[in-house]
């Protein structure tokens, strides 16, 4: 993860209001799961690669359904 703050919020979708430290380490260790599941080419199929992206724009505080979203480009 690069240091500055902007990757920060892009690799973690940085800290959430009321989240506690343990609830954060534990989304963050969920992106790299995911991120580690799409790239070992071990998923079958458009539906799963979608199902997996749709997880990690939900942890990340994405809208995946908004090609639009100016923040995530």
């Amino acid at each position: 993860m690069g240091r500055n703050k902007d990757d920060f919020i892009k690799a973690t979708g940085g800290f959430r209001f009321g989240e506690t430290p343990e609830a954060f380490k534990e989304r963050v260790e969920k992106i790299g799961q995911l991120e580690a599941l799409l790239k070992s080419g071990k998923l079958r199929g458009p539906h799963e690669l979608e199902l997996v992206q749709r997880q990690l724009c939900e942890l990340k505080g994405i809208n995946f359904d908004d090609p639009d979203d100016e923040d995530w480009r």
